[in-house]
């Protein structure tokens, strides 16, 4: 995890998801981040974003009160029945995040299945009822009934949960791209930005981010919409299609969906899972490693891993002071923190007046 993102997703690692509602975005800027409707496997999506819990403090219809089930969002608050359809939809995320990323690995970021479930109902919140998104109950409501149980790793977009533009013009306060009429907020996250005009196709990346549908890619940071096909070319300056991946060769091929547990032989993997060549299983990174112990990566919940020394070590919590290094996302935050102008913080998009 780099200083000022989060860990994998979200990102993209949560990261992100978002619009596909268990799809978090192709590039690791979220878990994790510039694509609410495209994606790779489970994650939050939706753009960067942190507040902890302040985000949530109208959930129930502080500020201009609420709005019946399924109307119209406040422009202060949260419509009544959100906080419900988004903990099913984090429920979905939650389960989907144990099958893509590995159990352990899933335990390790959140701690418990309810440590998820209360990270992304709030999250879930933050962004798609942000003030000026126009994503309601109802919509929420069908993005949930749209979710398949059976669904694969692999990209994939779920256009129930595309939210529309939002309601700010240009130059109006943002935090999150749904709130904009634009579709696009150029924030710095955790900080508030503005609403504004996406890049095109061809022109530079915006902080690393491009409007839904395209991605950041090359040494130029260019926005570029994927084309490359199943069997094309593909490589620098020309990324696969959705559902695709350029492989060691070259060519674009079928991203790998296999859920934690199923059988493999050498791609067939989804998420951030790999083929165990001893049980030809999906299986998730170790992460049941304690204080002290040997680590490559990941280690138990509230240590870090310490990649100088390879060891896990106990690692900076909740508004705790933080540093970038050599650790296994970049900086000694524990679990799903990010280490965000020296503090720890959570991958919640901020609240923008």
């Amino acid at each position: 995890m780099k200083s000022k993102n989060r860990k994998p997703g979200v990102t993209a690692v949560l990261i992100l998801v978002a619009a596909g509602a268990m799809a978090c975005t192709d590039s690791t800027e979220a878990i994790h981040d510039n694509d609410a409707a495209a994606g790779g496997s489970a994650g939050i999506g939706g753009s960067s974003g942190s507040a902890g819990s302040a985000g949530m403090s109208g959930a129930t219809g502080g500020g201009g009160g609420q709005a019946g089930g399924g109307g119209a969002p406040l422009e202060a608050g949260v419509p009544e029945g959100a906080e419900a359809a988004c903990a099913a939809w984090a429920a979905i995320a939650c389960q989907e995040y144990k099958a893509c990323w590995g159990s352990e690995v899933s335990a390790a970021m959140y701690g418990s299945d309810a440590g998820c479930l209360d990270l992304d109902t709030r999250y879930c919140l933050a962004w798609w009822f942000a003030p000026g998104s126009s994503f309601t109950v109802a919509d929420m409501n069908a993005c949930v009934a749209a979710q398949d149980p059976e669904r694969r790793c692999g990209p994939g977009v779920i256009s129930a949960c595309i939210p529309g533009p939002g309601t700010r013009e240009l130059g109006a306060p943002c935090g999150a791209d749904t709130q904009c009429a634009s579709q696009f907020c150029c924030a710095k996250w955790p900080e508030c930005g503005t609403c504004c005009a996406p890049p095109k196709s061809g022109e530079p990346c915006w902080e690393g981010k491009c409007i839904s549908g395209q991605v950041c890619i090359g040494p130029d940071n260019t926005c570029v919409k994927p084309t490359a096909e199943e069997g094309g070319v593909c490589g620098p300056g020309l990324p696969c299609a959705s559902g695709l991946a350029c492989n060691a060769s070259g060519v674009c091929v079928k991203a790998g969906q296999a859920k934690e547990g199923e059988a493999c032989k050498t791609g067939e993997c989804g998420g951030y899972l790999t083929c165990d060549q001893g049980t030809l299983t999906c299986k998730g990174f170790s992460s049941s490693a304690t204080e002290g112990q040997p680590c490559t990566m990941f280690c138990a919940h509230g240590l870090v891993c310490d990649l100088e020394n390879q060891v896990c070590i106990v690692g900076a919590g909740l508004g705790e002071a933080c540093s970038a290094g050599n650790y296994g996302f970049g900086s000694n935050c524990n679990d799903i923190l990010s280490c965000v102008n020296g503090k720890c913080v959570e991958p919640i998009t901020p609240t923008c007046p």
